[in-house]
């Protein structure tokens, strides 16, 4: 899996939680510093791994029908 830096304002906070690593818009030193943060230090990407792919069940195409099929 690859762990991706991003900017708050493409993706907030209650949106990714804390499986993310946010940089601060238009701030190319505080973008590189997560990515130098992420390539450097496995564990962390690991846990960032980790609870991204626990946080994308949220957003599966079953659970996702499910919800809709709730409204109908």
């Amino acid at each position: 899996m690859l762990v991706i830096p991003t900017s708050k304002e493409i993706l907030h906070n209650e949106v990714l939680g804390d499986c993310g690593a946010f940089f601060v818009s238009g701030d190319a030193l505080s973008l590189a510093q997560n990515m130098q943060e992420i390539y450097s230090q496995e564990t962390r990407r690991n846990e960032l791994e980790a609870k991204a792919l626990e946080h994308s069940q949220y957003f599966s195409v079953a659970k996702a029908a499910k919800s809709l099929e709730s409204l109908l």
